[in-house]
């Protein structure tokens, strides 16, 4: 009789196994990220207008915001503008930084108030070369190595979250392109020059963080190489070695 106790243990504790090491396989394959707020029909147009006016292409920007303000000071008045946008090439986002923006002063550009970088033409491929189980087999493996493998970051976190734990969460990858000193493997020491196509996978909406912690991995499209953005120093993703 003393065995029975002993046999139902056991089946629990194989099952509760099984279902700790089983993946759900769950991920999907989104188009872009979410659609950022865009500006109004009339804002659209002074963009426009202005971008045409400094010689500045508007070909594949999603504008989300423009801001219009006027100050007087000493008689003589000022009139500042300032546009955001999202960058968009062969049809997919950048990533990478995640915007642009333009600064004018009565009409005219202010470059040093303006951040948009001139990237050389990745090449016009923009199809997927990644299969959604590699996807996710790569996120799995490459979010659980940064966990586990940086003990002076990551000590307080580890008995609370592991990769193993994603094993039953629904992952979700946007393809697009990075700036190149930010990709994995990647041997660029200069920012602004050129992209990198990647795969954005993590869980749930991009960004979206696990009891705190980032859960984005970038995985190159053309080898699968990859590096998680956890854990992080100032924002910046750190590469697993």
């Amino acid at each position: 009789m003393k065995k029975a106790p002993l046999i139902l243990a056991l089946i629990i504790c194989v099952a509760a196994c099984k279902r700790t090491i089983h993946d759900s396989g769950c991920i999907s394959i989104l188009p872009s990220p979410a659609t950022p707020k865009t500006v109004n029909a009339n804002q659209l147009d002074t963009i426009r207008s202005l971008f045409a006016a400094n010689n500045l292409s508007t070909a594949g920007m999603h504008f989300t915001t423009y801001n219009n303000q006027t100050y007087m000071a000493s008689g003589i008045t000022t009139h500042y503008q300032s546009v955001f946008a999202s960058p968009f090439i062969n049809g997919l986002p950048l990533l990478v930084p995640p915007f642009y923006y333009w600064t004018f002063k009565d009409g005219i550009l202010n470059p040093s108030s303006t951040h948009n970088s001139q990237y050389d033409y990745p090449g016009p491929d923009s199809t997927g070369h990644q299969t959604p189980e590699a996807l996710r087999s790569i996120f799995i493996k490459t979010f659980q190595a940064a966990v586990t493998s940086r003990d002076n970051v990551v000590a307080v976190t580890r008995m609370n979250l592991n990769g193993i734990q994603l094993h039953d969460s629904c992952l979700e990858a946007v393809l697009g392109y990075i700036d190149a000193i930010y990709a994995p493997a990647s041997t660029v020491k200069e920012s602004g020059k050129k992209l990198v196509k990647v795969w954005q996978v993590t869980v749930g909406s991009p960004g979206q963080p696990v009891r705190g912690i980032p859960t984005v991995v970038y995985i190159v499209d053309s080898s699968g190489a990859a590096r998680s953005q956890f854990p992080t120093q100032w924002g910046v993703a750190i590469p697993i070695d």
